[in-house]
């Protein structure tokens, strides 16, 4: 029986172990906020994985030459990457939605048809 008792103990251990890890990760989780703080920056920022899409609201729209810089609500700050003729015009208050493309290009869609070219700048 005492081989027995053993047994159950150490079933018992691996139970404890493995209920004590558990808390542990569950106590770091990685808030939504934090992911779009990176969102726009290029790997070699060493920022945690980012989320394929950003809907945000545009504070104000300046340009720099033929460039349109778009600022946002949550602080992050968009340049149109300049591709001939802007198909999309944007105002203050107007809701965009920027989607990661491949090979780290991003685009941005307006409430107006047409996607525009952006990189992240802040």
């Amino acid at each position: 029986m005492a081989s027995g008792t053993a047994g159950v103990s150490g079933s018992a251990g691996a139970a404890t172990a493995v209920t004590a890890a558990t808390p542990a990760i569950a106590s770091n989780p990685k808030p939504a906020e934090k992911s779009q703080d990176a969102f726009g920056f290029s790997p070699e920022h060493n920022q945690p994985k980012t989320p394929s899409r950003l809907t945000a609201h545009v504070v104000s729209v300046a340009y720099a030459g033929k460039a349109m810089v778009v600022h946002l609500d949550n602080g992050q700050v968009w340049k149109e990457v300049p591709q001939g003729t802007l198909t999309t015009r944007l105002k203050t208050d107007d809701t965009v939605t920027i989607d990661k493309g491949v090979l780290g290009a991003y685009w941005l869609r307006g409430p107006a048809a047409g996607l525009i070219k952006v990189e992240r700048t802040q």
